[in-house]
């Protein structure tokens, strides 16, 4: 993704909001699915395959459940808001979610409204472009990283400040999963998004642009179930490496 492909900006006929709009809903209730979706052949299988995704989203509130209470939780690409009510259980005494899909974000807010939790949660359609600092506790994302330029990157934890967080992201370390998901990829949607596809990262990488605006420790946590990917966080979470600083 180059900075010219931010979101809502049109390049030769493709436009990325267009793209998570046609995407996000069907995406959402087919990976988190073991039945999968409604799509296409190669889209149902993706949807089987998806166990990683699964274990992403019941990991990620495990790891974030005891950090999360009494505090402000700020969640960028927050999709339909899947993790909130798990997120306001676990003690949260605010959830914000931002998302560029306005669907997911009609479908989100009428969701916490008819579940009865609308009073403690927020979601508004915003890219990072949109926003000013963020005004949380914990700031985390669970599909962003992945999509966004190393400017887009810096901005995010620039506007996280001081804020605690974590993301999750896709590591550039070899292996056939991530070989197979690459092909996925491109052979899906990515030979007519002018290679508009999720970007693989180096984690020290990722860590140094967390320090420049934000001091202290920074972890890692990886699982066989999340196959090629990891979360980086600042929370001390249970099982997590500390990234070191590079020389």
């Amino acid at each position: 993704m180059s900075d010219s492909k931010r979101p809502g900006q049109a390049k030769g006929g493709f436009d990325v909001r267009d793209f998570w709009e046609g995407k996000i809903l069907e995406w959402e209730r087919g990976r988190y699915s073991a039945t999968g979706g409604t799509g296409g052949t190669l889209e149902r299988l993706a949807d089987r395959a998806s166990d990683s995704l699964r274990f992403r989203m019941e990991s990620s509130a495990e790891l974030l459940a005891p950090f999360v209470k009494g505090k402000r939780v700020i969640d960028m690409g927050c999709g339909t808001g899947l993790l909130a009510p798990k997120l306001l259980a676990a003690g949260a005494t605010h959830y914000t979610g931002y998302d560029i899909a306005e669907s997911a974000i009609e479908l989100a807010n009428a969701r916490a409204k008819s579940e009865g939790w609308a009073d403690r949660a927020r979601f508004e359609r915003a890219s990072l472009a949109d926003l000013g600092p963020l005004d949380g506790d914990v700031v985390i994302s669970l599909g962003l990283t992945d999509w966004l330029t190393d400017a887009e990157l810096e901005r995010l934890f620039e506007l996280g400040g001081a804020a605690e967080f974590l993301h999750a992201t896709s590591e550039a370390r070899p292996s056939l999963q991530r070989w197979l998901h690459q092909a996925y990829c491109y052979v899906a949607y990515g030979y007519r998004t002018q290679g508009y596809v999720p970007r693989y990262l180096e984690t020290p990488a990722i860590a140094a642009m967390a320090r420049r605006h934000r001091k202290g420790p920074v972890h890692v946590w990886r699982h066989r179930r999340l196959s090629f990917g990891a979360y980086i966080t600042s929370l001390p979470v249970k099982d997590a490496a500390l990234v070191p600083e590079r020389p």
